[in-house]
């Protein structure tokens, strides 16, 4: 990861970094020095341009993790938060998979947080949508969260 990380910046392929970025950070990989502060930075998801879109998407959806890796309550209730507010920006008749993976990502959230009932309404419908579409691993790599101090 680390060499195509290192690939992608040095040729300007900022949506590659983020992907790359994303993976770093839900498999609990080191980010480097002053990353993880700049990707907890407020962002707005939605641009006019489908790229930046999908750069910050993932970014967000790191800095989610992140906050969930931290286990501090107040940092889960900030990552629910801004999963809830990622799962607002994404139409899910334009973009169905990407709505899904956040809708995911807002039940693990919750999960993290204690929250199971709110959970369990976020994940009840997204886990049928898993199955019909087989795509049956995509809640358990969802799932998959950073465990404590990955920042």
């Amino acid at each position: 990861m680390a060499d195509g990380m290192e690939k992608a910046e040095r040729s300007a392929l900022p949506r590659l970094a983020a992907r790359l970025r994303n993976e770093r950070v839900r498999w609990g990989l080191s980010l480097p020095p002053g990353e993880a502060e700049r990707m907890l930075r407020p962002r707005e998801p939605r641009h006019d341009d489908g790229i930046a879109t999908l750069i910050a998407e993932w970014d967000e959806d790191s800095a989610v993790r992140l906050l969930l890796g931290t286990f501090a309550p107040e940092r889960c209730d900030e990552a629910c938060e801004r999963a809830r507010a990622l799962v607002a920006s994404i139409e899910p008749d334009r973009r169905p998979l990407a709505a899904l993976g956040v809708r995911l990502l807002l039940g693990a959230a919750l999960r993290r947080a204690g929250r199971q009932k709110e959970a369990e309404q976020a994940l009840a419908p997204a886990m049928p949508e898993c199955a019909e579409t087989g795509l049956t691993r995509r809640p358990l790599d969802a799932m998959r969260l950073p465990e404590p101090d990955v920042m």
